[in-house]
């Protein structure tokens, strides 16, 4: 009788859908991973040091017209 060790089990009991269910999933983990990165790398990034010490910081201010809310009474 021949004895198998653990690793040739294994690989003869391999489910080929499975692993290419595996596969699929892993490389959709990579891309989101490296979508990921990319998003993170592309943020601008203001230091504080990078600004001139004698311009004050500008704030923006938008102002936008109000809309009156329509209020229905019931009663």
């Amino acid at each position: 009788m021949k004895t198998q060790n653990t690793y040739s089990l294994l690989v003869s009991s391999e489910e080929k859908s499975r692993s290419i269910f595996e596969t699929a999933v892993y490389g959709l983990v990579v891309i989101s991973m490296a979508f990921a990165v990319f998003a993170f790398a592309s943020q601008s990034v203001t230091v504080p040091r990078m600004q001139k010490a004698s311009a004050a910081p500008a704030m923006v201010v938008e102002k936008t017209a109000a809309q009156p809310s329509l209020i229905v009474a019931r009663g």
